[in-house]
């Protein structure tokens, strides 16, 4: 008879447990080495004005800590410093901290924000004018920002569509009533 408690699991074996958890750890460690060294660069490049920081660099620098505030990852959660971070790194051309602040501002994921499309659509128009002069790839994030502007498009039809609906019914409310 077929018994599950015989078969090899791999989640069982302590080899894999172990690997498993060095590997883990190795990458969190990765990960606060690098938000270090951003901070590091980011401290650097406002507080010492005569080292030459790249501004590739930094503005990368900026969207890689913007996420870890938003994962907490080697920094406490803090979802202000994110906002600001994606905010200036967007500024600066990075399609995807673009992205990143448009669909907050849109309302589409956790970090509750209020929505507000007119700045989702201008964030993203104002990156994509400097993202074309920034010297790394960027194509994917690019073709994700151009499907987001139609979708605010789409956003703020259906916010006019509703509220035309809604003066609407309080017309034909108002005349039924008289």
């Amino acid at each position: 008879m077929w018994n599950p408690d015989n078969m090899w699991n791999p989640d069982n074996d302590p080899e894999r447990k172990r690997l498993n958890h060095e590997i883990n750890a190795s990458m969190a460690l990765s990960r606060w080495e690098k938000t270090q060294t951003d901070l590091k660069l980011m401290e650097l490049s406002t507080t010492d004005t005569s080292t030459d920081v790249d501004p590739v660099e930094l503005l990368k620098a900026k969207f890689r800590m913007a996420t870890a505030y938003k994962y907490h990852l080697g920094v406490v959660e803090d979802l202000d410093k994110m906002r600001e971070l994606y905010r200036q790194a967007a500024l600066g051309g990075h399609a995807e901290a673009a992205y990143e602040l448009a669909t907050i501002h849109m309302g589409g994921n956790s970090l509750k924000g209020p929505q507000d499309l007119e700045l989702a659509a201008c964030i993203i128009e104002k990156t994509m004018e400097k993202a074309a002069d920034l010297p790394f790839e960027q194509e994917y994030h690019l073709k994700q920002l151009t499907s987001l502007i139609e979708v605010v498009d789409y956003l703020k039809l259906a916010r006019q569509h509703e509220k035309v609906e809604r003066q609407h019914k309080r017309k034909k409310f108002l005349q039924l009533d008289s």
